[in-house]
């Protein structure tokens, strides 16, 4: 009926209840594959399928569902998730599990997308978490196709649209890209290391830059390594330091940075 009136693409939400389980006696694997093939015998116009977060092997059903027929698979529906009222005691939303979803979502999200694209043909869509236009290009870097935003948009309205725009398009004059498919699955694949080929040597410390410190104490605070000390009101790293760039990530003035170990005997 949808392509009888004129839609010109079909999106297949056969993804609740969202996981691979058991669901009115069919496994969820085999129910997506089973619609999915049901609708591509039925229609021309292009079918995408969106898929759960919840799958054994996202990749091996994905291609399951290229070899179909479908254009392009969505990653991903919301995870299958569980909140409850503190006050009523019961759960949240319609009283069962329902799908919840985030920015916590979207650094799975990205790592699905970098590991199917080189062995996909389809057309991949990011879904989920994204709020930036660095988000869009982390989605693209990895191989997606487009990006689906939802969620951002109630929270914002409707004008985050443009601003995400505007950043996406700041990352592409910053790198000279003039369209996204200059870089698009730039980073997926063998460009990841897999974890036998992770160099875990510790190669650096952190160093704090005494004229941009501003004695917050917050490296302090979050060292389990106590390895930055304070002297006459500045901090400083001693070699306590394990090279794990939390104070990095959380200083407030950027005055700390990574610079290699002093301890030669850390690089043989």
């Amino acid at each position: 009926m949808a392509e009888e009136v004129g839609a010109p693409a079909l999106e297949l939400n056969v993804s609740c209840p969202h996981a691979s389980i058991s669901f009115r006696g069919q496994d969820v694997d085999d129910t997506i594959l089973r619609v999915a093939k049901m609708v591509r015998e039925n229609v021309k116009i292009p079918i995408i399928v969106k898929m759960p977060m919840q799958l054994s092997s996202p990749l091996a059903v994905a291609k399951n569902l290229e070899n179909i027929g479908v254009d392009g698979v969505v990653m991903f529906n919301r995870l299958t998730g569980l909140d409850i009222d503190l006050d009523t005691e019961k759960p949240i939303l319609h009283g069962g599990y329902a799908g919840h979803g985030g920015p916590w979502a979207f650094n799975y999200v990205l790592r699905w997308i970098a590991t199917s694209r080189p062995h996909l043909k389809l057309s991949i869509a990011g879904s989920g978490g994204v709020g930036s236009g660095d988000g869009v290009a982390k989605y693209i870097l990895t191989g997606a196709d487009v990006v689906q935003i939802c969620s951002v948009i109630y929270l914002m309205g409707y004008e985050i649209i443009s601003k995400i725009i505007e950043g996406l398009k700041r990352f592409m004059e910053k790198k000279n890209y003039k369209s996204p498919s200059e870089f698009r699955g730039k980073v997926s694949g063998k460009v990841i290391l897999g974890n036998n080929d992770i160099d875990r040597r510790h190669l650096y410390e952190a160093y704090i830059d005494e004229n941009l410190c501003t004695s917050c104490g917050i490296c302090k605070k979050v060292c389990i390594y106590s390895a930055p000390i304070e002297k006459d009101g500045k901090y400083f790293i001693t070699d306590l330091c394990d090279g794990c760039g939390l104070c990095v990530k959380l200083c407030p003035v950027k005055a700390i940075s990574m610079v290699p170990r002093r301890n030669s005997n850390e690089n043989n």
